[in-house]
């Protein structure tokens, strides 16, 4: 009997062993030189973000590679928009030509804002964070807790609605931040890998005004979200991320397939400027461009980033009708991509 239960206490501790509980720090944080590939799943049946807790296993090994995307951590030196961010110690230069700021240090790993282009028109501006996004704090370990506030503004020319001139996007941000679990994570590419759930609810305000002698309000929003982030100490960067709404419906899945040091620099910037009519549009837009070489994607983002839309894109096609009906009233950003390479991009107003 005594033998019986050495063997049983014995594999009880093989178990925890084998899901260590693991602690972040800036080493954990990403880093410049590399280049991070994920994908994707765009199709939210069915799925959840598990539970919450301590010696967790979470199980995404069934997930699609629908989208992939591709961004590359350089040195924010290096970007066009780094005069408006001096105090950033890391770049990310996203897929659509965006650029990202950030700042990595001993106690915390923080978002300062980004370099955008609103109209689809290479008309770049900034987008200062007031003060910051926290990412993530130092050390994390099961339970860590942290919350912040920040803010927005940024102004841009955009005369595609006469008379009005000027189009500004305002928003105030609150969110609360806990590592709410630990275990293992398995996802397309990466199995068993031990991580730290991350738990983020945001609140945001965001408010579109447009511009005729005086500034007008557009539109007004308030959306509550939850990021879940799954954070290993193998990887300088989220093996797993999903977000659902206040309800708890999932808005988006992805996982990540690669993050190595960045070798030859891809041409990822947009090369056309999609046509979009009618726009502003309340029911539906049609978007035209150029004939496709090869199979494609498009893709609808809305302003805090969120994929609304992807459709399947044939060669040879030129053009994509889009039903916008259910679509709440605001800016939303339209890309085509190619192969994963983005080719095209516009802006879409919706009434």
């Amino acid at each position: 009997m005594k033998r019986i239960y050495l063997l049983f206490s014995l594999i009880i501790m093989l178990s925890f062993a084998a899901k260590a509980q693991i602690t972040l720090t800036q080493s954990n944080a990403p880093t410049t030189g590399n280049v991070v590939v994920t994908y994707s799943d765009t199709n939210y049946v069915g799925k959840s973000v598990g539970s919450a807790g301590a010696n967790q296993t979470w199980n995404f090994t069934s997930w699609a590679n629908n989208v992939q995307t591709v961004d590359q951590l350089v040195n924010p030196t290096t970007l066009s928009g780094y005069s408006n961010f001096p105090t950033a110690n890391l770049g990310i230069l996203h897929q659509d030509g965006s650029e990202a700021y950030l700042k990595s240090s001993s106690t915390d790993f923080n978002t300062l804002g980004a370099y955008v282009d609103y109209t689809g028109n290479a008309d770049f501006i900034p987008l200062k964070y007031n003060p910051y996004e926290e990412n993530l704090s130092f050390p994390s370990t099961y339970n860590t807790t942290f919350s912040g506030t920040y803010n927005y503004s940024s102004s841009v020319a955009y005369a595609l609605y006469p008379p009005f001139d000027s189009a500004r996007l305002t928003a105030t941000v609150a969110y609360t931040s806990i590592i709410d679990g630990w275990g293992t994570v398995s996802t397309p590419s990466h199995s068993n890998v031990n991580c730290l759930r991350q738990k983020i609810r945001k609140v945001t305000n965001q408010s579109m005004y447009i511009h005729y002698i005086t500034w007008i309000l557009y539109t007004n929003t308030k959306d509550t979200t939850y990021d879940y982030n799954w954070w290993s100490d193998s990887y300088n960067y989220m093996v797993a991320q999903m977000q659902t709404d206040s309800a708890g419906g999932v808005t988006s899945a992805s996982w990540l397939y690669q993050y190595s040091p960045l070798g030859i620099t891809e041409n990822i910037k947009a090369k056309q400027e999609l046509k979009l009519y009618p726009n502003p549009a309340s029911n539906q837009t049609t978007i035209s461009f150029s004939p496709m070489n090869e199979e494609g994607e498009l893709q609808v983002y809305n302003m805090l980033g969120q994929i609304v839309y992807n459709e399947k894109i044939a060669k040879g096609s030129s053009f994509s009708e889009l039903n916008i009906q259910n679509y709440k009233a605001g800016l939303y950003k339209v890309l085509i991509k190619e192969k994963g390479i983005l080719i095209g991009q516009g802006s879409l107003i919706k009434n």
